[in-house]
């Protein structure tokens, strides 16, 4: 990973809380629209398990049979909703566009970096997070061993809901940016963890955040997922990965200048 300084426009604890400025009306629909997928996904989710001859249960049992499922072959997308992640198609849908195109946002995230233009990596990740869902729960990481095809970043975590105690949103551990690679074995769900022992010395954070707040951070900054306790509320989120040249990328990104996606080779 190329230095950019990125990590230099944070404060010292290594990342922000803003205000994104997007209408709330847009959240809302956002909202409803992933609501619908995750029904239809979950479905799916269902349909293959009795077809595969396995017994219908509940979300967090079907995540602990992850592996099992995979030895049958369980499409890729299917695999991505038991880590608590929406296929492809519902993170190339155009609804998520009026976000790359929402200008306040887009200002407030310019401004950060200081920078006259941005690019956003295309399509973000979109996620969801049931209460008592273990599998969906990602353990301390920094993101830039996830991203290998791009030079750095910034990531912009942007809930979909409110985020309180009970609906649990990031662990933040305060001064970790200055962490280089500190990555521990990979787990049944998640590529890549940063180890216990590196983070004692990192004061955690959990930030609450009012519908239209995000997190944003640097690309080695070390976040997890905090527990989703409340049983009635799903938690829906946004990530964007962010940068300044669109040479910085071997992917598709958006240009927010030209309000369009770039397509490149992999």
């Amino acid at each position: 990973m190329i230095k950019n300084n990125y990590e230099e426009k944070f404060p010292k604890k290594g990342w922000l809380q803003v205000k994104t400025c997007i209408n709330q009306r847009t959240l809302f629909h956002l909202q409803s629209f992933l609501k619908l997928r995750l029904s239809k996904i979950a479905r799916h989710m269902d349909d293959w398990v009795v077809k595969n001859g396995f017994k219908k249960e509940s979300y967090s049992s079907y995540q602990k049979e992850l592996e099992v499922y995979q030895q049958k072959r369980l499409p890729k997308d299917l695999q991505h909703f038991l880590k608590g992640e929406f296929d492809l198609r519902t993170r190339l849908s155009k609804k998520l566009h009026k976000l790359f195109k929402n200008e306040k946002f887009i200002k407030t995230i310019k401004k950060i970096l200081n920078a006259e233009n941005i690019y956003i990596h295309y399509p973000p990740m979109v996620r969801f997070k049931y209460s008592d869902s273990p599998g969906s729960i990602l353990p301390p990481h920094q993101d830039f061993p996830y991203s290998p095809h791009l030079k750095d970043f910034i990531t912009v975590w942007l809930p979909l809901v409110r985020i309180n105690k009970k609906v649990g949103g990031l662990i933040m551990y305060n001064e970790s940016q200055k962490l280089s690679a500190a990555q521990s074995n990979k787990n049944k769900y998640w590529s890549f963890g940063v180890d216990k022992k590196y983070l004692k010395k990192f004061r955690k954070e959990q930030p609450v955040l009012s519908l239209g707040e995000a997190l944003v951070f640097p690309s080695r900054f070390v976040h997890g997922s905090a527990l989703q306790l409340d049983k009635k509320n799903i938690r829906l989120s946004i990530d964007f990965r962010i940068f300044t040249q669109s040479n910085m990328s071997t992917k598709p990104m958006f240009d927010c200048k030209k309000k369009m996606i770039i397509n490149k080779a992999a």
